[in-house]
């Protein structure tokens, strides 16, 4: 299989699966979320439960060309929505979990429920965002951006209690800007408690 270096090539791909991802989406009740549902749906690649405001197919008229793969489920309650679409996905009823106009913090409290969310116990929620830069030969992607601010690698080792620390543990970061140029200074730890401080000349 040939690298996959752009978002075309990404969506070619899972148009040669023959297989459409099953999506739960909370509250899809807006223009761009609409159009991220209709482009999926236009590839051929997904189909969608739309977990939420029933109106939406009245609202964007534009996904009633795909009365196979659209269904609806009504819950006006956006706390409620996200807690079944948790259940779905958990239960197997869906592959992937989306997000619409719904307060992230409301969505992440049914997903990390400790009963009845989606985290395995003594697992971490990460992010990963996906970046296609047009000067750049491959595709870009970034972990933990949003949803660990501090990440560390601390994890159990054998099963012992014991713990190993990533060498950037507490990354800081802060700017200060002077009359002619502006220092960054980037404060991290080493595991053995040793502070270095890096500057960058922000031209």
């Amino acid at each position: 299989m040939e690298p996959i270096r752009n978002f075309d090539q990404l969506t070619s791909h899972l148009k040669t699966l023959n297989k459409r991802k099953r999506i739960a989406v909370v509250c899809a009740d807006d223009p761009n979320t609409e159009y991220a549902i209709s482009r999926a749906l236009d590839e051929g690649i997904a189909e969608f439960l739309m977990i939420g405001d029933s109106a939406i197919l009245e609202k964007y008229p534009t996904l009633k060309k795909y009365p196979e793969y659209v269904r609806t489920l009504h819950i006006e309650d956006k706390d409620e929505a996200a807690r079944e679409a948790v259940r779905i996905v958990r239960e197997g009823g869906a592959d992937i979990l989306m997000k619409g106009i719904i307060n992230t913090d409301n969505l992440l409290h049914a997903i990390l429920d400790k009963e009845k969310g989606l985290l395995p116990k003594g697992k971490i929620l990460t992010h990963l965002a996906v970046m296609q830069i047009p000067t750049y030969d491959k595709l870009l992607f970034f972990s933990d951006a949003a949803v660990i601010p501090r990440p560390t690698r601390a994890y159990p080792l054998h099963g012992k209690g014991e713990r190993q620390v990533s060498p950037f543990v507490g990354l800081r970061q802060h700017c200060r800007t002077g009359r002619s140029r502006r220092i960054r200074e980037c404060h991290y730890r080493r595991p053995a408690g040793r502070k270095d401080i890096l500057r960058e000349d922000e031209r």
